[in-house]
């Protein structure tokens, strides 16, 4: 069951449970939650913007995007995204639209 009712950016990702283990799949940022759906969609993660604690970006180099980690409930998600600085930059300016209300 999905929780965004608009999706404003889609983008291919991987999520990684672990350092070595890797789920390729889709990143959706939505108008309610973040939602990554696995590419056999058995996999799913929706984080709602009200539990998110913390968001950074994952750089290479300290220059280069690579990533965001994105910190709810005391959990961290580790995701590799196509455009990882458009994707990051509508990210933020979302979650603090959504803080704001």
């Amino acid at each position: 069951m999905r929780i965004n009712t608009i999706i404003y950016h889609r983008e291919k990702a991987n999520y990684f449970r672990t350092v070595y283990t890797a789920v390729n799949g889709v990143l959706e940022l939505g108008n309610k939650a973040i939602e990554f759906y696995g590419s056999d969609m058995k996999f799913f993660i929706q984080i709602p913007f009200q539990s998110i604690e913390k968001i950074e970006p994952q750089l290479v180099f300290g220059r280069f995007y690579r990533g965001i980690v994105i910190t709810a409930d005391g959990i961290r998600y580790h995701f590799v995204v196509g455009k990882a600085k458009l994707f990051y930059q509508e990210l933020i300016n979302l979650w603090k639209d959504q803080s704001s209300l």
